[in-house]
């Protein structure tokens, strides 16, 4: 497993609340997963997709009523990290090959398929997913109705691998590579001589956004 030093510091706590998209006809991006991820993912991105103008649900696999997942959605997400979660999303929802009423993605557990998508859109889509963390799943999050207007992504960022280790803090934008560049980071805004707390924790922490 991948590893990652986290940089503790304390925040002030904010409250926000997602602005509902305006309109009965705001598409509806539908992700379907387990309650091995954890919801705060789903929570930070929805208040992007209510300021892009959609909605953005999230539904376990598990929980009744999930084999109906297609109806009202205007793009699904399967979200399956392990292939224990993607055969639980499988055996809710039906096998995948045979949906074929709305645009789906499946990302984790395995390979990953699409389908009802310009092949290009849903390879981005998917290294966005898949890759994670605050960068790209807001270039998720804004590519979305661009993929369903079919406009180009052009003017968006590719997809960004987090590397295998590295340094993080919460009001970082990035990760750092060494020390030595988080010591830098620190050093411009003026924060030398503070008390420093490591934790390692696994990257997909990072990338699923539960720091």
């Amino acid at each position: 497993m991948r590893w990652l030093l986290v940089l503790l510091a304390l925040l002030p706590l904010l409250e926000g609340r997602a602005q509902e998209p305006e309109g009965a006809s705001a598409p509806v991006v539908r992700i379907v997963t387990t309650d091995f991820v954890l919801p705060a993912k789903f929570q930070r991105m929805s208040e992007w997709a209510a300021a892009a103008g959609y909605r953005l649900e999230w539904r376990d696999a598990e929980t009744p009523g999930s084999a109906d997942v297609a109806t009202g959605a205007s793009l699904l997400v399967f979200d399956g990290p392990r292939p224990i979660d993607r055969a639980a999303i499988e055996q809710a929802v039906g096998p995948f090959d045979q949906l074929d009423t709305v645009p789906w993605i499946l990302v984790g557990g395995g390979p990953p398929a699409f389908r009802n998508l310009p092949p290009e859109a849903a390879r981005t889509l998917i290294g966005y997913y898949a890759n994670g963390g605050a960068a790209n799943l807001k270039a998720f999050v804004a590519a979305i109705p661009r993929v369903l207007a079919r406009d180009s992504l052009a003017e968006l960022p590719p997809p960004q691998a987090l590397p295998a280790t590295g340094l993080y803090h919460p009001q970082a934008d990035r990760l750092f590579a060494s020390p030595q560049a988080y010591q830098a980071w620190i050093e411009a805004r003026g924060g030398t001589g503070r008390p420093v707390v490591a934790v390692a924790i696994p990257s997909g922490a990072i990338g699923d956004m539960q720091t």
